[in-house]
């Protein structure tokens, strides 16, 4: 009964929701469902122009930080203004990400270099800068790192991407157990989708974008698992059992041979 309780004045209290990459797919998406449900957002992107917009389409309070996050400096300054301005959230989503497909020696450095740092470096930062202010509130409250169905296998063509969103997953699940032994307010969950129509894929070329979940579908899911504490959630149900089942039972080699034949097929598309 109390736990029933809970749940009602959980769904029902107003909070702070901090989303990073909020200015299209996913983050976007997160940005107009907690919206809806009038709670006050922290909207973080690189583009400000896009971030006014976005803010102007938003009736409950909306406050945005423009950051690129493959700066250090500049999202390491932005986190103490955060804690500065007493802006701690109850939910912090660490959505931005970085990718890109090519054989990894004749990519750039700076590009891989990059994606390691938005995808690992800061989502770390922010996990780890936040957390204590997060866990001192009294309430209930949330960190939900992006992962990807890809972070449960080698990735030929995509290397850095797949290997950086492995160490989102098993930095998750580490920090979680951690919260959980400790009997901690503070919650962490790890959201794994295959590919959803986005920006995001858009920019790794168009033709990625037919048959994938929306935007705004994933960002219910996600957010449901959210509610419901689970820990680790993959989407959509054919994702869970060749990312979380097949990789348990077949060679890894196997499992990286099917993943190289598929990305060099996308390769072609570009």
């Amino acid at each position: 009964y109390n736990r029933f309780i809970f749940l009602i004045m959980e769904k029902n209290r107003l909070q702070t929701v901090l989303i990073t990459g909020a200015t299209s797919g996913l983050g976007y998406a997160f940005a107009q469902l907690y919206a809806q449900q009038g709670h006050k957002l922290i909207l973080i992107g690189r583009n400000q122009e896009k971030l006014d917009e976005l803010k102007q389409n938003l009736t409950n309070e909306v406050i945005t930080f423009s950051c690129d996050f493959s700066k250090k400096q500049e999202y390491t300054t932005l986190g103490q203004k955060l804690i500065e301005q007493g802006l701690i959230p109850d939910i912090l989503i660490n959505n931005a990400g970085l990718g890109g497909m090519g054989s990894f020696y004749e990519r750039s450095f700076n590009d891989e270099s990059d994606m390691i740092e938005v995808n690992i470096t800061a989502l770390t930062y922010f996990c780890n800068h936040l957390s204590s202010f997060m866990k001192a509130k009294k309430t209930q409250t949330y960190i939900l790192n992006i992962a990807s169905a890809a972070s449960f296998v080698p990735g030929p063509y995509q290397s850095v991407y797949y290997a950086s969103k492995a160490y989102v997953l098993s930095y998750t699940l580490a920090i979680s157990d951690e919260l959980k032994s400790e009997g901690s307010s503070l919650f962490a969950a790890c959201f794994c989708p295959g590919r959803i129509q986005s920006a995001f894929h858009s920019r790794m070329g168009a033709r990625l974008n037919e048959g994938m979940l929306s935007s705004e579908k994933a960002a219910l899911i996600a957010h449901q698992m959210l509610m419901k504490k689970k820990t680790i959630h993959i989407t959509p149900f054919k994702m869970r059992f060749m990312a979380g089942l097949l990789p348990r039972i077949l060679p890894r080699q196997l499992i990286s041979f099917y993943t190289l034949q598929k990305n060099r097929h996308f390769l072609k598309d570009l």
